[in-house]
């Protein structure tokens, strides 16, 4: 027996929050964790849209029922499974939309964020390290730095210059409390530019601190 992959073309979907007007000066990219489709997803951040800034969620290549098979449907940025060759079509893809959004907008010089909630943690920070992103925040939500960052040692200059935040809550059900303490030692000994901020709550995006950490961004 024998396996060969081969590239073949997808097409693949985001939504936006905003308009892609001449008054955007930033842009997030919100990426939603597993089982989210975008437009789901993008509900979270209705109430941190304001004038200039444009939310985009793209929606992950994977799709499938929740349960069983029929009903809901949700989407992944990848899973075990042909690991390497799903994270470099996820980053190809994640770099697609962000030509097409910064394609449509009438004026330069706007600011990009990327935000992560759940998988979507990981699936931000290997696009900041492997992609065309030039972001200057970074939030992962529901997650941390993945295992390649921390563990391996790779290359950190991509992630030196992005303000980024870690917001965790204190009984997330996905995060063990000994990890965010590895990566709040692994922050301070690269002297990264990382805030760790801990909520009461568990693994879910809630409204009140959503509007701390981007109501009033710029």
């Amino acid at each position: 027996m024998e396996t060969v992959s081969i590239k073949v073309q997808r097409t693949g979907r985001y939504c936006l929050l905003g308009n892609c007007g001449p008054d955007v000066e930033q842009v997030w990219f919100v990426l939603h964790g597993y089982g989210h489709l975008a437009v789901q997803f993008l509900e979270y951040f209705k109430t941190v849209s304001r004038p200039g800034r444009l939310i985009v969620a793209p929606e992950g290549l994977s799709r499938f029922y929740l349960s069983g098979v029929s009903g809901r449907i949700g989407a992944s940025w990848m899973t075990s499974e042909a690991r390497n060759d799903e994270i470099d079509d996820y980053i190809d893809y994640l770099d697609a939309v962000l030509s097409d959004v910064m394609a449509k907008l009438p004026r330069a010089g706007v600011d990009v964020g990327v935000f992560g909630f759940s998988q979507g943690t990981a699936t931000a920070c290997r696009w900041i390290q492997k992609g065309q992103v030039r972001a200057k925040e970074l939030v992962l939500w529901g997650g941390l730095y993945p295992r390649e960052v921390v563990v391996k040692a790779i290359d950190l200059r991509p992630f030196r210059q992005i303000r980024t935040r870690i917001v965790i809550g204190d009984d997330d059900e996905f995060v063990p409390k000994g990890h965010v303490e590895q990566q709040r030692e692994f922050v301070r000994q690269n002297n990264l530019s990382c805030e760790i901020i801990e909520f009461s709550g568990n693994h879910r995006i809630y409204d009140e601190i959503l509007q701390s950490v981007m109501g009033n961004e710029t």
